[in-house]
């Protein structure tokens, strides 16, 4: 059996859920996985929709489930619980690896890590950004004809939770005070009666709701403002143009990395570094990001996993 260790209540995590449930049912049947979170409502409402075995943090550290042949985990901070659990695998020798993105801390894994970041890899982990695990969706925008704009006009924010309400408040004024046309991706910090009070604050912006996958939201947007982490390598996936909105010095220096990959640029200021980019440009960030990343990332990690005896071939993936 694998374990999927997740903590969607953290910023960003959860989009890290849904890959990881993503990953689970195509690398095994759904008895063959069970996917651990903290005790929410909401997460077992999605994990009983998408009809995948769920058990709590506290059950595992509890008692650890004897059936478990591999632990995934994909959360982008360690703390005490999931070391904890680390040392558990570790006392009954079961493989640990980590689904590692921009951002993520630098950690030392016997098993190296899955994600395909940083972009080098090393000896043990899948190099470079044609292995991040995206949705299977992204495999077919990938490959769709796109055209790009002038002049950039439609804008995806997908900030993956990483501003709270004033934080998104400010961003959308001075966007639509532009002159932008915006649509804002899920956030889950900002209650719905506070998108309501924006949207009727700044007519015309919209909102995604909790869509499975954010390949035709990027796909239909002339370029987007993301977070410098998983949803970047999403917007280079569709092709779009992107521009790396960071918070602090951290963010900053994961965004120069993905700026000299050629998919986007760090976004210092928003009137004049937005509307700079000419037609070829956006079109020369889009064609590179596709090409880098080109959504397979998924069946290449499956395809690792079982070439690393993690995955048994006889059961569709079950782990061995």
């Amino acid at each position: 059996m694998i374990l999927f260790w997740t903590d969607p209540a953290a910023p960003g995590g959860w989009p890290r859920l849904e890959r990881s449930v993503n990953l689970g049912v195509h690398a095994a049947p759904r008895r063959h996985l069970v996917v651990a979170a903290p005790r929410s409502r909401r997460v077992e409402k999605y994990l009983a929709a998408r009809r995948v075995p769920a058990v709590w943090h506290e059950q595992v550290l509890r008692d650890f489930p004897e059936v478990v042949r591999l632990t995934i985990v994909d959360v982008g901070q360690y703390n005490q619980p999931f070391l904890r659990m680390v040392a558990m695998c570790g006392e009954r020798e079961i493989p640990v690896i980590p689904i590692r993105d921009p951002g993520d801390p630098a950690f030392e894994w016997k098993e190296g890590c899955l994600g395909g970041w940083p972009p080098g890899g090393d000896s043990q982990s899948p190099p470079g950004p044609a292995w991040a695990i995206l949705h299977p969706r992204f495999r077919h925008v990938n490959r769709a004809r796109r055209t790009y704009s002038r002049r950039v006009r439609k804008i995806l924010l997908n900030l993956e939770d990483r501003l709270g309400y004033r934080e998104l408040r400010d961003l959308i004024d001075c966007l639509w005070r532009l002159g932008y046309r915006l649509r804002i991706g899920p956030t889950f910090l900002v209650r719905d009666n506070l998108k309501r009070a924006l949207s009727r604050k700044y007519p015309g912006i919209r909102w995604v709701g909790a869509v499975e996958c954010m390949a035709r939201p990027l796909f239909e947007a002339d370029a987007a403002i993301v977070a410098p982490g998983a949803a970047a390598l999403e917007a280079a996936a569709a092709g779009t143009p992107a521009f790396y909105f960071s918070r602090n010095a951290g963010e900053r220096d994961i965004a120069v990395q993905l700026q000299a990959l050629g998919m986007g640029m760090v976004l210092t200021s928003f009137k004049e570094p937005l509307e700079s980019p000419n037609r070829d440009t956006l079109r020369q960030w889009g064609e590179n990001g596709r090409k880098l990343v080109d959504g397979r990332g998924l069946f290449r990690t499956l395809e690792y996993l079982r070439d690393q005896g993690h995955l048994s071939h006889a059961l569709n993936g079950a782990a061995s």
